[in-house]
């Protein structure tokens, strides 16, 4: 049986080997963090230039939410040989975020419909 005592500062704890082993009050919650929906998504996106011009070329338009301009991908760049030409649920959130910031309601709110279309069903 393991006898638990209190600490000068009121931890408890209980001695093994010589030693204190101090016991995690149960009634203190660890806060956790929420995991980032977007995450790799920056390694995944298409570079501006050659890579957002190439995936234009093999899966227009629909890549792109403003594609006169190459701005706000929503597909993920594509590789040596294969190009997946599917909306990334990274790319839409990150376009809407963005789009917001910079002040393009109409992006905006087409990132928006997108991510609850695709991302959500």
């Amino acid at each position: 049986m393991v006898k638990i005592r209190t600490g000068p500062r009121g931890g408890k704890y209980f001695m093994k080997n010589g030693k204190k082993n101090y016991v995690s009050p149960t009634t203190r919650k660890t806060k956790k963090r929420r995991k980032n929906p977007m995450k790799g998504w920056e390694k995944a996106a298409p570079r501006p230039g050659k890579s957002r011009k190439k995936l234009l070329q093999k899966c227009g338009r629909k890549c792109f939410l403003k594609p006169e301009s190459l701005k706000f991908p929503v597909c993920k760049a594509c590789g040596q040989t294969y190009c997946s030409c599917r909306y990334d649920c990274r790319g839409l959130l990150a376009a809407e975020i963005r789009a917001k910031q910079w002040k393009y309601p109409l992006v905006a709110a087409k990132a928006g419909m997108l991510y609850r279309q695709h991302c959500f069903g």
